[in-house]
């Protein structure tokens, strides 16, 4: 005789009942309880705040890990935002933005805290030679042999340590074996091996090291329906395109990564444009500086 229910948060567990002679068994085979995590189709552990590592957005997207928190039962499943190649990215969904108007200038190098982080990354790839293979491999895997193509790669790689303050090591990792940006594909097997495709590899990263900027100080790369959709949505900026891939930086979907690149690109457009007048200065005869009432040198 059933005398009693066994709930926990309101759901039904198991039953309590009086028998006779030997027990049975009283738990239910099904309690038509709602299947949890993977078995449909999403995390139990949501990120909050930077980005998740996850595969990158390109051919083949982590980021800091950032406290996790436990999602109940009981609660809608937030949906995973897809972000491959520098694109798995699973940050909760924005509901407003306040995205402002950022120049965005590609030029023949990078300025301030985006130089800042070359020369950081040359020191880090020079103490790891297996790391600058790696980041040869990565480029490969995103964009073959494409001079340019591969070029932005590094960049934006280079540029999102930059603006994360992290290292070339932590951005340079695959999603599947090791939790980060870059989708594993075929991981650039074959391209170091072949000595005309790593030379391509290789010039494209020493223009990088060099600090080469076609992308404008982006951070972040992706291709097909996702970087449409980026673009569309205006949850990361879009720069340019090149042979298929979109490079981008933070736009809504990263507000603090967002305002920190505006503040670095900002700092790094002023120091441009400055350099560029005093070169402008430079060059000018001294009978043009005498009559804007310079002294002539």
């Amino acid at each position: 005789m059933r005398i009693g229910t066994i709930t926990v948060d309101g759901r039904v567990i198991g039953y309590i009942d009086a028998t006779l002679g030997q027990p049975t068994d009283i738990a239910p085979d099904d309690l038509g309880g709602e299947p949890m995590g993977r078995a449909l189709g999403r995390d139990l552990e949501g990120y909050a705040g930077d980005r998740l590592a996850g595969p990158h957005r390109g051919a083949g997207h982590q980021r800091d890990e950032a406290p996790r928190r436990h999602t109940a039962h009981h609660e809608p499943a937030q949906p995973q935002r897809e972000r491959f190649g520098g694109e798995g990215d699973t940050d909760p969904p924005v509901q407003q933005r306040h995205d402002t108007p950022v120049n965005i200038e590609s030029g023949d190098r990078v300025y301030g805290e985006f130089a800042a982080g070359r020369e950081r990354a040359r020191a880090e790839l020079e103490a790891k030679p297996w790391l600058k293979n790696k980041v040869l491999r990565i480029m490969a895997n995103e964009q073959g042999s494409h001079p340019e193509g591969t070029q932005g790669v590094a960049e934006t790689l280079f540029n999102r340590a930059a603006n994360r303050g992290t290292s070339i090591e932590r951005e340079a990792r695959w999603h599947e074996s090791e939790g980060g940006y870059y989708q594993q594909g075929s991981m650039g097997r074959g391209a170091l091996e072949n000595p005309r495709h790593r030379a391509v590899l290789e010039d494209s990263l020493s223009k990088v090291l060099a600090g080469s900027n076609i992308t404008g100080n982006a951070t972040d790369n992706s291709s097909g329906s996702l970087a449409a959709r980026e673009i569309a949505s205006g949850k990361f900026k879009h720069h340019r395109t090149i042979n298929g891939e979109s490079f981008f930086s933070p736009g809504h979907a990263e507000p603090a990564l967002r305002d920190r690149w505006q503040r670095m690109n900002w700092a790094a457009q002023t120091m441009k444009h400055a350099e560029a007048a005093k070169a402008k200065q430079a060059a000018e005869k001294p009978a043009e500086q005498l009559a804007r009432g310079e002294v002539a040198p």
